[in-house]
């Protein structure tokens, strides 16, 4: 067999690819990640209820776009992680190397933003404000600088 001089050796053990040559704490850097922001929207929440400030209608929508984003990238970091490097067929069409968890993240992230949307996530914020709307921030809240209620 005649070797092509261009192509590298991929029988040598430096050119693996797999999750042998990833960090044994990968899995647990996305669970943190998760945790960490969805932790931190329940304490934003927590704090404007517990000082009865009024949310602005555009909380949770936007809310819900960050929960999917980061849901989405937990599943394809998780399912790259157990499987290995994700290829993906679409139409004759092979995305490899990054472009297999870029589309599946897109299809995990329109595909959970549209159970959202079915859910009611965006009629949220076709309510109107308050006429009364106090817009304060969480700190000024915990700080007590300002008064949301009239």
């Amino acid at each position: 067999m005649t070797e092509i001089p261009n192509e590298p050796n991929t029988s040598d053990s430096e050119h693996k690819i797999g999750r042998e040559f990833r960090p044994k704490s990968f899995s647990q850097y996305i669970y943190i990640t998760f945790f960490w922001c969805m932790v931190g929207a329940s304490i934003i929440y927590g704090i404007r209820l517990w000082y009865n400030a009024p949310l602005h209608p555009f909380f949770a929508p936007i809310i819900s776009g960050v929960f999917a984003a980061i849901l989405s990238f937990t599943l394809v970091m998780a399912l790259e992680y157990v499987i290995g490097p994700i290829n993906i067929n679409v139409g004759g069409n092979t995305f490899s190397g990054a472009g297999g968890p870029i589309i599946l993240w897109c299809l995990c992230f329109l595909v959970i933003s549209f159970g959202l949307y079915l859910n009611g996530a965006g009629d949220i914020a076709k309510h109107e404000v308050g006429p009364n709307y106090v817009a304060c921030s969480t700190g000024d809240l915990m700080k007590g600088k300002c008064n949301p209620v009239p």
